[in-house]
């Protein structure tokens, strides 16, 4: 019918008003009709996970969201976000030994940090950024914030085992030599270090 309207525009005359109304109808439900079903088929849906992604394929094939980079799901008192999970235990011990820190603890990609930032409201370093694959921050901005007194502990595993980027291994080597390991604290297959300048 929207057509109809399209070829009844280049030929006036041939086509009632009534005609063109129509058409003109058609084509607004045609352009709403996409958007109206994809919100339509998340309404009721609980989003609980990261990755957004909307429509009815979408919803079906995740369950309501959840899926594909992992939802959040409290396990055993700590938290999962797909990247590492992090504990009570190990989130206390932090706070416990921050000290005059500007920065809880220094992580690698949101995965990890964002449960630790969530329940304690600290400022913490996401290394490699959201998915922990950028370059930053370098073990060199690293180094100058455990000199500066603003960063005392490091948490390296969790997505992917490490900082990712192209400065990965530069990190990871960096966190190892200047830092100690925390056995005293789970850390969930990850490691937490003690790092200094």
């Amino acid at each position: 019918l929207a057509v109809v309207g399209l070829v009844a525009l280049r030929a006036p005359g041939r086509f009632p008003c009534r005609a063109l109304a129509v058409a003109a109808v058609a084509a607004a439900i045609a352009l709403a009709a996409g958007p109206a079903a994809y919100s339509a088929a998340n309404v009721g849906r609980a989003l609980n996970g990261n990755n957004v992604i909307a429509g009815p394929a979408a919803a079906a094939s995740q369950g309501g969201f959840g899926g594909g980079m992992g939802g959040t799901r409290p396990t055993g008192g700590g938290a999962r976000m797909g990247g590492g999970e992090v504990s009570s235990e190990l989130i206390s011990y932090l706070q416990a030994h921050q000290g005059s820190a500007r920065y809880l603890v220094a992580a690698t990609g949101s995965m990890t940090t964002a449960p630790i930032i969530i329940k304690t409201g600290e400022a913490v370093i996401t290394i490699g950024g959201f998915n922990g694959g950028d370059p930053a921050p370098t073990a060199a901005q690293l180094a100058k914030l455990v000199a500066g007194g603003d960063l005392s502990y490091v948490l390296i595993g969790g997505q992917g085992g490490g900082p990712g980027g192209s400065s990965s291994s530069d990190v990871t080597a960096w966190v190892k030599a200047h830092g100690t390991a925390v056995k005293s604290v789970s850390t969930s297959g990850m490691t937490l270090y003690r790092v200094s300048a």
